[in-house]
């Protein structure tokens, strides 16, 4: 069959994110890119919740579930239109006026949901683009997230290891609507991006029919998904977020 998506008449201006992240060969999205309201977004979401529940019996049968709970919780990440989307995997909530809560993305917390610290590396007052703003760090390594976006750090939050990713808030910041605009991601961006790792993950999945058991110390349980990937793969998709 003659694929469409090499014609010169292949429309490339809306395609569906799920064109986007390579899930479905061919879909133009009709809605405005408006997905809580589209059909075919809802059927494709839960079309990925219900392939993983159908296989959790073969899957826990061959120790595999770990990543395919990861699966799970990614395709089930609720996108809040009253959040701010940015770069690096963080979020903003509005508190009032020019003040918002700062926190990591869904995402980025699934992933990395054992972790042992979260530092802020800055002091109070302007926190400038690109400068390193927090470091994550866990036993299977660590990563630093810079700014992207000039900002002013008024209260510095906690993380508690033992309460992450559900607690995933460390700052209150003041911040301009220009600021904000320039390192804004869209809704759709961050699906497009989301469904995209759920296909790598998906793809890790097949391929790899012992996940579960790490392959060289004699068949010890995987606990986490750094274990399960193993830590150059783990490594990688965390540092390809942005």
């Amino acid at each position: 069959m003659e694929d469409i998506s090499d014609s010169p008449d292949f429309c490339h201006g809306n395609k569906c994110i799920w064109m986007e992240a390579d899930v479905v060969a061919y879909k133009l999205c009709d809605q405005n890119y408006d997905c809580e309201r589209c059909t075919f977004d809802f059927v494709m979401r839960n079309t990925w919740k219900a392939k993983t529940d159908s296989e959790n019996v073969v899957l826990n049968f061959a120790n595999n579930s770990l990543i395919d709970n990861i699966i799970g919780k990614i395709s089930r990440i609720f996108y809040d239109r009253k959040l701010i989307y940015l770069k690096n995997q963080l979020v903003l909530k509005h508190m009032f006026g020019s003040v918002y809560t700062i926190g990591i993305s869904q995402l980025l917390s699934n992933l990395i949901e054992n972790i042992d610290e979260v530092e802020m590396l800055n002091d109070y007052g302007l926190v400038k683009k690109e400068e390193k703003l927090l470091s994550i760090r866990g036993k299977w390594g660590s990563k630093e997230i810079l700014s992207p976006m000039d900002f002013t750090l008024l209260q510095k939050l906690d993380i508690d290891p033992d309460e992450f990713p559900d607690d995933n808030v460390f700052g209150v910041v003041s911040v301009g609507e220009p600021e904000i605009t320039l390192a804004r991601v869209s809704v759709e961006r961050v699906k497009k991006d989301n469904y995209r790792l759920l296909k790598k993950l998906r793809n890790f999945l097949e391929t790899e029919p012992q996940i579960g058991y790490t392959m060289m110390d004699g068949g010890n349980r995987c606990e986490y998904l750094y274990e399960a990937l193993g830590l150059d793969t783990f490594q990688k998709i965390i540092s390809n977020l942005n």
